[in-house]
């Protein structure tokens, strides 16, 4: 509960901060997760993962994606590539991934 409300906090926070005719918020993403889906057996597929802000307009937000067992690193590809970093790939191993979360791609 403690971990949500201080999310919460920094959201509203940077939601609340003018920036020009935007807020820090929307020329920012905020990226956050838990380390295990299952914490008993520190399952990595299905692991929760939010994020907020659309980095510079480059997300759409306000939306649920199943990723259906996809790897996390998806998630955090498609965070690089809105930031601007020209990745092909990222991850290692059954975690690398190539592809970013079409869904949110502005």
């Amino acid at each position: 509960t403690r971990a949500m409300e201080a999310w919460a906090h920094v959201v509203k926070s940077m939601a609340d901060f003018k920036e020009g005719d935007s807020t820090l918020l929307d020329r920012s993403l905020l990226l956050a997760n838990t380390d295990s889906n299952l914490a008993q057996i520190h399952q990595l597929r299905g692991i929760p993962i939010m994020t907020a802000g659309s980095a510079g307009g480059q997300l759409k937000t306000g939306i649920h994606v199943d990723g259906h067992g996809a790897p996390g690193t998806m998630v955090t590809l498609t965070a690089m590539r809105a930031m601007g970093l020209k990745l092909g790939e990222f991850g290692f191993g059954g975690n690398k991934v190539q592809q970013s979360v079409s869904e949110v791609v502005a």
